[in-house]
């Protein structure tokens, strides 16, 4: 402008927003947390749209890829997509909602309709097998298909990961042999795409349980490179390709998810991603922080000899947890300001408070264990031969930090010269003189103060003469002034011993003492002195003899001693 003089140019500015439709929805998992405490931090960018696959340019009544065949009474078939194919029609990964089958013509209505999604690592359908483990994404409802498009949304949303493919499946059952088949579009492909189990006279419950390969009653299989023309609603935004949390201060996360450590009550996040190369802001997402209690108080620790329950304490308000480790670790114990248990080395121990939501830092408590010094047992001879005899038992102590009080006790006692206990000392054996032939186990226990500490020593008594008799007698009894006795010691020990093994068997006359080729037998038999001093025997009575036999003869023997 110049006084009367005016003129202008313009230009033109186009702003662009690739991301009209598209949504961020941030979470907090959990939403409320202890202050520093890990919370995840997730955002979802969606775009909800329906995309359709496939052209439908051929009908058909027939299984497998027509789910309302009514050729038997029930059907479960299974339809298999490619995530290549899901992702040529622009999806992405995120939840899928919904589908809708397209009807030419109805038929019925299928009672018990079940449809079923699962991701696979199949590229084609196994030909006669009905595949498991599938997530139920619409309950069992009746449908009546109409002519054109049958929408079904999802009672239960399917998250995609958007590079699995998937397996769709539909299950009904009237429970009957026969029913009227609507017509659907469908379409051919280069795999086998479609297989179904159909079924006469069964539940719609059992229907939809069916997988693996066989079958009872009257069923068929079918399977085709066909599949029905579908309708799928899921999302189709674009991938971000950065993500920027923010706690309204500062980035806190560049990942999805983000992982925080919030310690301000209440701290709000949000999510920038980069959508198509523009921001996408998400809305913001509120944590509430809950303080810590304070942490135990160290009352004092301790110092022990030997194994015993520490008395290291701690103060503190609400449940004291005892853990091993200063982070993370096992939970000890819970409750109590002193352990509980006993311990024999030097440990360390780590407490918190918790008041049932939220956990204190922990306090270190150190619980100290001296070893005592240790005693030795020892005896002049661990082996008595003869019952009557005596050894000394004797103490040794290591070091000379404690001045026990030393006492011997026995296992058994009974039989072992010490029935209750007895005194020991340093330098002083003590003489025991065993009752009885047995394994005697001899304890020397040693006590200063809170500090014990104990060592055995096992002593073996024989008697060799067990079970012997010794018997004096004078002949004869009665005798003049300065007439001639004899006096006689038999010692004895009645025992059974054998001669032979008994390798062979016969009943011949001359072996056999009982032969009865005749009406009577008379046998002898000589045994050398030496044979019978090699089995242990020695002078003295016999008083028995025992005949081994292996089969019976005549009962009817009249014995002739001689």
């Amino acid at each position: 402008m110049d006084g009367a003089c005016t003129t202008f140019d313009t230009i033109r500015v186009t702003v662009n927003n690739p991301n009209v439709g598209i949504t961020a929805v941030a979470t907090a998992q959990p939403t409320t947390v202890c202050s520093g405490e890990a919370d995840t931090l997730s955002v979802v960018v969606t775009k909800n749209a329906t995309v359709t696959l496939g052209a439908g340019g051929s009908t058909s009544t027939l299984a497998p890829y027509n789910p309302f065949n009514g050729g038997y009474g029930g059907m479960k078939g299974q339809y298999l997509i490619r995530a290549s194919e899901l992702t040529a029609l622009g999806l992405t990964a995120g939840n899928i909602t919904g589908l809708t089958l397209y009807v030419s013509s109805v038929g019925t209505t299928y009672n018990g309709f079940v449809v079923q999604i699962g991701n696979t690592a199949l590229t084609s359908l196994t030909s006669s097998t009905i595949q498991g483990s599938l997530t139920t994404v619409k309950n069992s409802f009746n449908i009546t298909p109409t002519a054109g498009a049958n929408s079904i949304t999802f009672d239960t949303p399917f998250s995609w990961n958007g590079t699995s493919n998937i397996i769709v499946s539909t299950s009904w059952s009237n429970n009957n042999a026969s029913n009227a088949s609507a017509t659907i579009f469908y379409d051919a492909t280069a795999f086998q795409s479609s297989v179904s189990y159909r079924k006469d006279n069964e539940t719609a419950a059992n229907m939809l349980a069916f997988t693996g390969a066989t079958g009872a009653g009257t069923f068929t299989y079918d399977n085709a490179s066909s599949r029905p023309r579908l309708s799928i609603t899921g999302n189709t935004a674009p991938a971000p390709t950065t993500y920027v949390w923010s706690d309204g201060a500062s980035t806190v996360s560049t990942t999805n998810p983000g992982y925080v450590n919030p310690t301000v009550n209440p701290t709000n996040y949000t999510c920038t991603a980069t959508v198509s190369g523009c921001p996408l802001v998400s809305n913001t997402v509120a944590v509430t922080v809950v303080s810590l209690p304070t942490a135990p108080t160290l009352v004092g620790n301790s110092v022990q000899c030997g194994a015993g329950v520490p008395t290291a304490s701690v103060s503190g308000a609400a449940t004291l947890r005892w853990y091993d480790l200063p982070t993370g670790g096992t939970v000890l114990q819970s409750g109590g300001t002193t352990y509980a248990s006993s311990i024999s080395a030097t440990d360390t121990f780590y407490v918190s408070s918790f008041n049932g939501t939220c956990e204190s830092v922990r306090t270190m408590v150190i619980a100290t264990v001296n070893s005592p010094d240790a005693l030795t047992a020892s005896a002049s001879s661990t082996t008595i031969a003869c019952l009557g005899n005596s050894t000394d038992l004797s103490v040794a102590q290591t070091g000379n930090s404690q001045s026990y009080t030393l006492t011997w006790t026995a296992t058994p006692s009974a039989g072992s010269g010490i029935p209750t206990s007895a005194a020991g000392a340093l330098g002083t054996p003590l003489t025991i003189t065993p009752t009885a032939a047995g394994s005697y186990r001899y304890t020397i226990t040693g006590v200063d103060g809170a500090c014990t500490t104990f060592d055995t020593i096992r002593v073996t008594v024989n008697d060799p003469n067990a079970g012997a008799t010794i018997v004096a007698t004078a002949r004869p009894t009665t005798v003049c002034t300065g007439d001639a006795d004899t006096l006689t010691l038999v010692v004895a020990k009645s025992g059974t011993v054998s001669t032979g093994a008994g390798a062979s068997t016969s009943s011949s006359a001359g072996t056999s003492p009982f032969y009865h080729g005749y009406g009577g037998q008379k046998a002898q038999y000589i045994y050398r002195a030496s044979e019978l001093i090699a089995m242990g025997l020695t002078a003295g009575n016999l008083t028995a003899l025992s005949l081994n036999i292996t089969s019976l003869g005549t009962t009817n023997f009249k014995q002739l001693n001689n």
